[in-house]
């Protein structure tokens, strides 16, 4: 009896407006790295390449950059601390930890031998620290800058050298080891720099920033070469070079372009323009293969020999909050608390669902048929979403208040909300309403019951399918935030904020086992098999179970499922399950009876 992780679907990076996300290029693996959230993402760029999630960060990741050597990755996160852990193997054990800064890390580079490290940032007695990745012995100082420090590079061959730029408009070069301020510019840029980072070769090194300067500087001895203006109309983020005469830019006017280092542009890909589209991150990853990331999230790769992307790498940013299976066919549909909401088709891949999106967290997804499929959102919409090669999202009704949750009936919307539960038809029109006398937490929806808990007083009403009052008699110990009716209408499952679950017969609605009491916080999902026979169940503990009807004291488990909690759970079949969680991840597993 066992819970097998299959496959996984990873998150994409961690983006805000008018902040540069770093990525980082693992070559030997061909895989992608990055902050997702409190993880690393590496998101293997072959298909048939698989894709790792480190979770040992405890606050949200803000870098991550692999070692030369190709055996470590050093990653830092929002309060200063930096993790050196092996991405070699999937157990990707850490090596050292180290509180460098008092703050936030914005980027940190390895030297050629992948034996030191430079982290800068912003701190309230420093912006920058080098030292050795084992034992964290201080191999300098980094000075030179009235505020913080947005990007570091290290000269890739000896002698070694370094340069640092940030918000004061400053130039910094670094000689080193140990690293010592050597000198600074500040008077080619006018507005905060984004990113520095060293030619191959080590000769140049390239600085670019908001004021849509590029600034080439002489690696050895970090003199000002020549600058250029006016390539992008919009600021420039990132910067990763190609070859050791030109480099690819990542700039808000929606392009992506490789400039030769006479100033000239050698290629260019753009995207429509809107803020969306705004690329805050770029990288060469293989041959004549460019990636950029836009503020949306969205990840494109291109070659140079067409303008339009060889891949798109849609997926969620943040906390995925619901997801529903269709059951005619294998297609996934899960949302986002940003309002995102993502088809993960097995013949296509992941596509975003486009059109008049939500803005606001994505409350419950729940089918109306193959080609259809109702949504529900934190701003108040009830929205309609059209399962076609292209799928596409259109509002049908506004709310005027906040959702709870979302059943179909009939090929009906049923939403719940805390003092009423009302439906409306697939067209959004409003059919009726049933007040409720009682605050609801949760509410499940079958061909003959409704049932409905009450977050006051723990308890659980059940109606039938035209709201009449059956059965009050039930209690829980404390609130209710999940319940599920089985499809032979024979059970009912109640899930509590305390991570309790009871079963219950709808028969004669008794208490058939309260031993389902195995998770330590809160219920946020429960389903039931396509036999009926056995109940999954998600929590905000992080954990996954699988309890049977027939044998209540026994169950199938998977500790750590999703960092940070489990937020929806699906059956696929008898034997396969799906998950999703606040790590931005969707995660298939295998299950052994």
């Amino acid at each position: 009896m066992s819970i097998e992780l299959k496959e996984i679907t990873v998150g994409n990076p961690t983006t805000k407006r008018a902040f540069t996300t770093h990525l980082s290029y693992d070559r030997a693996r061909d895989r992608l790295i990055y902050p997702t959230g409190k993880c690393v993402t590496l998101r293997s760029l072959d298909k048939g390449g698989q894709s790792w999630v480190f979770t040992g960060h405890k606050y949200p990741v803000t870098t991550a950059k692999i070692s030369p050597s190709g055996f470590y990755i050093a990653s830092g996160d929002e309060a200063g601390n930096v993790l050196i852990w092996d991405c070699s193997q999937e157990d990707m054990i850490i090596k050292s930890e180290f509180k460098v800064l008092s703050n936030r890390i914005n980027d940190l580079a390895w030297d050629a031998d992948s034996k030191r490290i430079i982290a800068v940032g912003n701190g309230t007695d420093k912006f920058g620290h080098c030292f050795t990745f084992d034992s964290g012995n201080s191999i300098g100082e980094i000075s030179g800058h009235s505020n913080q420090i947005n990007s570091v590079a290290i000269k890739p061959t000896r002698p070694y050298s370094a340069f640092t730029v940030g918000d004061d408009s400053n130039v910094v070069f670094l000689k080193g080891p140990p690293f010592k301020f050597s000198q600074s510019n500040k008077t080619i840029h006018n507005n905060f720099i984004k990113m520095v980072k060293y030619s191959p070769n080590g000769k140049i090194a390239v600085s670019v920033g908001v004021d849509r300067i590029i600034s080439l500087f002489d690696g050895n001895t970090g003199e000002l070469i020549k600058s250029f203006k006016d390539i992008s109309k919009g600021g420039i983020y990132a910067v990763d070079w190609v070859d050791d005469e030109s480099f690819l830019i990542a700039s808000a006017d929606a392009y992506l372009r490789v400039v030769n280092t006479d100033g000239s542009v050698v290629q260019e890909w753009s995207l429509e323009y809107k803020i969306e589209n705004q690329f805050l991150g770029c990288a060469l990853v293989g041959e004549n293969k460019f990636v950029g990331l836009t503020l949306g999230g969205s990840i494109y790769v291109f070659t140079a020999s067409q303008k339009d992307p060889l891949q798109t790498f849609y997926s969620h940013q943040v906390s995925i909050t619901s997801m529903v299976k269709l059951k005619e066919n294998a297609d996934l549909f899960s949302g986002s608390y940003d309002g995102k909401i993502i088809k993960h088709s097995p013949s296509k891949g992941d596509e975003l669902v486009s059109g008049e999106e939500h803005k606001g967290l994505i409350v419950s997804l729940a089918e109306v048929d193959s080609k259809s499929i109702f949504s529900i959102s934190w701003d108040d919409k009830l929205k309609f979403i059209q399962n076609e090669d292209f799928p596409s999202i259109s509002t049908l009704e506004d709310l005027e208040k906040q959702p709870i949750d979302l059943k179909v009936h009939n090929k009906n919307a049923v939403i719940l909300f805390e003092d009423e539960v009302r439906k409306y038809d697939s067209t959004g029109k409003f059919l009726k309403s049933f007040k409720l006398s009682y605050g609801a937490s949760a509410f499940d929806v079958s061909e003959n019951f409704v049932v409905i808990t009450d977050a006051q007083n723990f308890q659980i009403h059940i109606y039938d399918s035209e709201l009449k009052s059956i059965n009050e008699t039930n209690f829980l110990r404390s609130k209710p935030t999940c319940v599920a009716i089985s499809g032979d209408e024979k059970y009912l499952v109640c899930g509590d904020i305390q991570g309790k679950i009871l079963l219950y017969g709808l028969q004669d609605f008794s208490l058939i086992t309260s031993r389902w009491a195995f998770h330590t916080s809160k219920i946020n999902s429960l389903k039931w098999s396509p036999d009926n026979e056995y109940c999954l169940s998600g929590s905000l503990d992080t954990n996954i179970y699988i309890y049977s009807v027939e044998k209540p004291a026994r169950n199938i488990k998977f500790l750590n499922a999703h960092k940070e909690g489990v937020n929806c759970v699906e059956w696929l079949d008898e034997k396969n399950i799906v998950s999703a969680g606040t790590d931005s991840c969707i995660k298939y597993w295998t299950v052994e009876y």
